[in-house]
């Protein structure tokens, strides 16, 4: 039976925490994969998501392998974007694992069952631009937000960025391709592939 698990972190804490280890901690490909960031925030948020999953990976396997034998890979051999995967001393284990991060904060989902569809994701706590929002939000999710609070279109976003990160077969993502319902409940749904 499969248990989902999450942890939030700030990027500036964690990175304390990071620096502070004295052990190696990323794995070769990891170490790889991260010099290709040029962007020094990305790069400081890459670090500190896959601090954080280590830390939750290994309070949930209970192990003692050594950190930077656990390694947390997000890119295909070309260097594309793809569902992170995770491998033990070179093995890859059967967990499904999203890993979300701003310039601030980074969160990471975590399931043992690799059949479980997990996505997260965060977002700063601005206003996004109306812009953003006619371009990439559908009409119907247009109307939730001029009928919401200030905080609804970053609510919507978070959540369809999430529901691509869990249900996406490798396909590019197309944000209006996800429509995010809020309920009578206060509740929300989306749909996949039905948003115009």
């Amino acid at each position: 039976m499969s248990q989902l698990q999450w942890a939030v972190g700030r990027v500036a804490s964690l990175r304390s925490a990071y620096l502070a280890e004295t052990a190696r901690w990323l794995g070769v490909r990891e170490e790889c994969e991260l010099s290709s960031i040029h962007d020094p925030e990305r790069r400081e948020a890459g670090l500190a998501v896959r601090w954080l999953a280590k830390r939750l990976l290994l309070r949930k396997c209970g192990e003692k392998t050594p950190c930077h034998k656990i390694e947390i890979l997000s890119r295909d051999q070309a260097g594309k974007h793809i569902r992170p995967s995770i491998y033990r001393l070179g093995q890859p284990l059967e967990y499904c694992v999203s890993l979300a991060h701003s310039q601030q904060l980074v969160m990471v989902g975590l399931s043992s069952c690799s059949r479980d569809v997990v996505g997260v994701d965060v977002v700063p706590a601005e206003p996004l631009a109306a812009s953003l929002v006619r371009m990439w939000f559908t009409p119907s999710e247009q109307m939730q937000v001029r009928q919401g609070d200030l905080w609804e279109a970053c609510r919507i976003w978070a959540m369809k960025e999430a529901v691509y990160k869990a249900v996406n077969r490798d396909e590019p993502f197309r944000p209006r391709q996800v429509e995010i319902r809020r309920l009578d409940s206060g509740e929300y749904a989306s749909d996949y592939g039905r948003g115009r």
